[in-house]
C-alpha cells in the first residue's frame, strides 16, 4: 500500500488526468443513457401452489412462467390494446421517452395485416397544420396534416391533437427540443421485449407469479405489467370448469382406491388374530384403547362440528338475504345457538305471512349474533381438537408399551380407523365439489397490480462513478507503472551512472526550460572545471545517439569560456547534423574539407562569430568523413597551428552510437565529454561509453549529465552550485556586427584581435 500512494505521489497529474477523464466518461454516459423505470405485478396462481410443495428456495421458471414469456401469450395480450404509442422528446442531444412532455395526443387505427413499427418525427407548422417525417429505407418522406383530422400515411390512420394545456418543460440550453412518436404492433412489441435485456422478468416463487417491466416511461412499465397479469388471470379462470371435472374423477379414483385398502386392513386383522391366537387383551390395553377410541369419536365429533360451522358459516354468506330456515346443523351442540336459529327461522316464517311485518333491524342483529356464536364456537371447537390431539398422542405412546403383538393389531385397528374417516371426508368432499363445482377456495387472482415508479433503476449514478474512479486509478496505475519501468531502463541521476564502467563524472547541466539560472551556473561551473585542468587545450563532446544535447552544450560553454578573455574555437565535425553555424547565427564561406583540398589557408576557413574571442571552424562536406582528416598530410600541421592560436578547441561530434567519427578526435583531445541526458539516455549508452573507453584505451574521458531537474530542497543548496555566476551573453552593444567586416580582413583581424 505504501509502494501504491508512493506511486499516485510521483504522478499526480498522471491520476488526476486519468481520473477526471474517466469520471468525465461516466457522466456523460449517464447523461445520453435514457433512464429505466421498472414496475412489478403480482398475481397467485391457484393450480401451481395445489401441485407443488412450498420451498424457500423455489425462484425458478415454471410452466406460467414459460407461459407468460411466450410469443402467442404476449401477442393475445396486447391484441385488444390500441394505446401502443410511445412519445419521445430529444433535448440537448438528450432523447428521452415522455407522454407528458409531448405537447401531442396521437390516435392510430392499423390498415395493414403486415404492419410492425413506425416511428415518427412531429412539428408544428401553424396553429392548425403539423408536418410529420418518416425514413422508409433510409429516404425522409414528409407529410402534412390538420390537428384534429385523420391522416393516413403507410397503412395507417393517424388523428392528431394538440394538448389543451402546453406540459410544462425546462428552457433548453443546447438544442431545441424535437418531438417524435413511436408505434408498435402487438408483434413488434412482443419481440421487443423477448430480445430486450431486463424489459420482461418473470419468476415463480410457491406459486405466486412477480412480472416485472423496465423501460424508459414508468407509465408504459406499469401498462405492460399490468396487462400481461390480467390476460394470465383471465386464461386462467376459462379453464375453472374443466378442471373441476377433472378434480371429480380423481376423486372418484381415490375413494375407489381407499375402499379397497380398507378392505385389505379389515382382512389383515383377521388374519393376525387367527394366527397369534389373541382373544382378549389385559386391562391396561383395553382402558386404553377405549380411551383412544373415545378420543378419536370425540375428535370426529369435533371435526363433524367444525365442518357444519363452516357450512353454515358458508351458507349464511351467500344467502344473507334470503330465509335460512332450511338450515341443518344437527352436528352442532349449543343450545343457545340452536335458540338463535330457531328465533330467526321464526321471524322468517312470520315475514312470509301477509299480516305481520318483520323488524329488518332484529335480524340483522340476530345474523350478526349468530355470526358471532359461530366464530366463538368454532375457536372453543379448535381448542378442544388441539387438545384432543394431544390427547390421542400421549394415549398412542401408552400403547406403544404394549407388546408387539398386540401393538401391531393396535396399529392396524389404528389404519383402519383413519381409513375410514379418510374415505368418510373424501366422500363428502365429492358431494360438495358435485354441488358446488368447485373443490377449491383459491383461485388464480392479482395480489398486487403494478404501480408507476419515480425512481429510475437504470443508471446507476453511483454504481458508473465508482466505476469511472476504479478506471481511471487503473489506467493511471497502468500508465504510471509502465512510465516507471521505461524510466528504469534511463538515466535520471547522478547515483545511477554505473561506476563499474571506469568513467568518473565531472558535473550536472540544469534544464534550461526549468531553471534558466541554475543552467548559467552549471555552465560556469563546467567551465571551472576545466580551467583547473590548465593542461587542456582541446576538448571533444559527444554522446551515444543524438538529441541528447552535446551541440547545445557545446555552443554554451564556447560562449561562456570566451566571455572570460579566452580564445576559443568550435570545429564542428559532425557533418551529419551541422547546426553549430545556425547557433551563433553565421554562414561559412570556407570548410575544413576546403583547407583539406588546398582550396584555402586554415585561416581563411575559420568564421568569426559576433562572440568576442569566439570562432567557428565547420567541417564540411567530407568525403570520407573523418578519415578525410586522419589520412591528409596537413593533419599536424592544422591542429598544431590551431592550438598555438587559440587557448581552447571545442570539437562537437556525431553519437558514437551510429558513428565513429568521434572515436578519433577524442584519442588526440586532452578532455573527453560523454554528454548523458536526464530521462532519455538509457543505461546500456553508459556501458557502451564504458565499452569505448577500454576498448580504443581512451583517456580523460567523463560523463556529464544533462538537462537534470532540480527539487525544492537542491535550488539554492550550496553543495550543488556555487551561489552567484557571471552573465554570459553580451549587451547588445558589445556584440560584434559580422556584416560590417570585409571579408578580406577577416584573416587579420584572426590574428590581432
Amino acid at each position: 500500500m505504501k509502494e501504491f500512494f508512493k506511486l499516485i505521489r510521483n504522478h499526480k497529474w498522471i491520476f488526476g488526468s486519468s481520473i477526471a477523464v474517466c469520471t468525465a466518461l461516466s457522466g456523460v454516459y449517464m447523461y445520453v443513457t435514457p433512464p429505466q423505470y421498472q414496475s412489478e405485478a403480482v398475481v397467485q396462481d391457484a393450480t401451481t401452489k395445489q401441485g407443488n410443495s412450498i420451498s424457500l428456495f423455489n425462484t425458478t421458471s415454471s410452466a406460467a412462467t414459460e407461459k407468460i414469456t411466450s410469443t402467442p401469450f404476449l401477442k393475445a395480450a396486447f391484441a385488444n390494446n390500441n394505446n401502443l404509442v410511445s412519445y419521445y422528446v430529444t433535448k440537448d442531444y438528450q432523447k428521452s421517452e415522455s407522454a407528458y412532455s409531448t405537447p401531442y395526443i396521437v390516435t392510430y387505427k392499423v390498415l395493414g395485416k403486415h404492419f410492425k413499427s413506425e416511428e415518427y418525427a412531429i412539428s408544428q407548422v401553424s396553429e392548425t397544420e403539423y408536418e410529420i417525417t418518416t425514413k422508409t429505407y433510409g429516404i425522409n418522406r414528409t407529410k402534412r396534416g390538420i390537428f384534429g383530422n385523420e391522416l393516413i400515411n403507410n397503412n395507417v390512420a393517424l388523428t392528431i391533437t394538440k394538448k389543451q394545456q402546453i406540459p410544462y418543460a425546462s428552457p433548453a440550453l443546447l438544442q431545441q427540443p424535437i418531438y417524435s412518436f413511436e408505434i408498435s404492433s402487438p408483434e413488434y412489441l412482443a419481440e421487443q421485449l423477448q430480445s430486450t435485456t431486463d424489459a420482461l422478468k418473470v419468476e415463480s416463487t410457491n406459486g405466486v407469479i412477480t412480472i416485472a417491466c423496465r423501460q424508459e416511461n414508468p407509465e408504459k412499465a406499469a401498462m405492460i405489467a399490468n396487462v400481461l397479469a390480467v390476460n394470465f388471470v383471465n386464461s386462467a379462470t376459462q379453464k375453472t370448469d374443466a378442471n373441476s371435472t377433472v378434480s371429480v374423477n380423481q376423486l372418484d379414483q381415490k375413494i375407489e382406491t381407499l375402499g379397497n385398502e380398507l378392505a385389505t386392513t379389515e382382512e389383515q386383522i383377521a388374519i393376525y388374530k387367527r394366527d397369534n391366537q389373541i382373544t382378549e387383551l389385559n386391562f391396561d390395553t383395553e382402558k386404553s384403547l377405549s380411551v383412544l377410541k373415545e378420543l378419536q369419536l370425540h375428535k370426529t365429533q369435533l371435526e363433524m362440528e367444525m365442518a357444519s360451522l363452516d357450512n353454515i358459516s358458508d351458507y349464511l354468506r351467500k344467502n344473507r338475504d334470503s330465509n335460512n330456515s332450511l338450515i341443518e346443523y344437527g352436528a352442532i351442540s349449543d343450545p343457545v345457538f340452536s335458540q338463535q336459529i330457531n328465533r330467526l327461522n321464526d321471524i322468517y316464517q312470520a315475514k312470509t305471512s301477509s299480516d305481520i311485518t318483520a323488524n329488518s333491524a332484529e335480524i340483522e342483529n340476530l345474523k350478526s349474533q349468530i355470526s358471532e356464536r359461530l366464530l366463538n364456537t368454532r375457536k372453543r371447537t379448535a381448542v378442544q381438537l388441539d387438545k384432543i390431539n394431544l390427547a390421542i398422542r400421549s394415549t398412542q405412546n401408552q400403547l406403544s408399551m404394549v407388546p408387539e403383538k398386540a401393538n401391531s393389531l393396535i396399529v392396524l385397528d389404528r389404519k383402519l380407523l383413519l381409513d375410514k374417516k379418510v374415505y368418510d371426508l373424501l366422500v363428502e368432499k365429492r358431494a360438495e365439489l358435485i354441488v358446488s363445482g368447485n373443490l377449491s377456495n383459491e383461485s388464480t387472482q392479482i395480489l398486487k397490480p403494478a404501480t408507476t415508479s419515480n425512481l429510475p433503476v437504470t443508471p446507476i449514478s453511483w454504481l458508473l462513478i465508482s466505476i469511472g474512479l476504479l478506471t481511471g486509478v487503473c489506467i493511471a496505475t497502468g500508465i504510471s507503472l509502465l512510465k516507471e519501468a521505461v524510466s528504469k531502463s534511463k538515466i535520471s541521476q547522478r547515483d545511477e551512472l554505473n561506476p563499474q564502467v571506469g568513467i568518473p563524472f565531472i558535473g550536472n547541466i540544469a534544464n534550461e526550460k526549468k531553471h534558466p539560472e541554475k543552467w548559467e551556473e552549471s555552465i560556469n561551473d563546467l567551465c571551472t572545471r576545466v580551467l583547473m585542468k590548465p593542461q587542456t587545450r582541446m576538448i571533444t563532446i559527444t554522446s551515444s545517439v543524438s538529441g541528447e544535447g552535446k551541440t547545445h552544450i557545446a555552443s554554451n560553454f564556447s560562449k561562456a569560456f570566451a566571455a572570460m578573455d579566452k580564445k576559443v574555437l568550435v570545429l564542428d565535425m559532425n557533418p551529419f547534423n551541422s547546426d553549430l553555424s545556425d547557433n551563433f547565427e553565421v554562414t561559412p564561406e570556407r570548410t575544413l574539407a576546403d583547407v583539406l583540398q588546398g582550396d584555402c589557408d586554415i585561416h581563411d576557413a575559420v568564421t568569426i562569430t559576433s562572440y568576442p574571442n569566439l570562432d567557428i571552424l565547420t567541417s564540411g562536406s567530407l568525403a570520407a568523413g573523418v578519415n578525410s582528416l586522419l589520412s591528409s598530410n596537413k593533419q599536424k600541421d592544422i591542429l598544431n597551428d590551431l592550438r598555438n592560436h587559440y587557448d581552447l578547441i571545442v570539437i562537437d561530434t556525431p553519437g558514437t552510437g551510429n558513428h565513429i567519427d568521434a572515436i578519433p578526435m577524442m584519442k588526440i583531445s586532452d578532455l573527453n565529454l560523454f554528454v548523458v541526458r536526464a530521462n532519455t539516455t538509457r543505461k546500456q549508452s553508459v556501458v557502451n561509453a564504458g565499452l569505448i573507453k577500454s576498448d580504443y584505451e581512451i583517456d580523460n574521458m567523463y560523463f556529464i549529465l544533462n538537462s537534470i531537474t532540480l527539487n525544492k530542497s537542491t535550488i539554492g543548496s550550496s553543495k550543488a552550485y556555487r551561489g552567484r555566476f557571471r552573465k554570459m551573453d553580451n549587451t547588445s552593444g558589445t556584440r560584434v556586427k559580422k556584416e560590417v567586416i570585409p571579408s578580406f580582413l577577416r584573416k587579420i583581424a584572426l590574428w590581432f584581435y
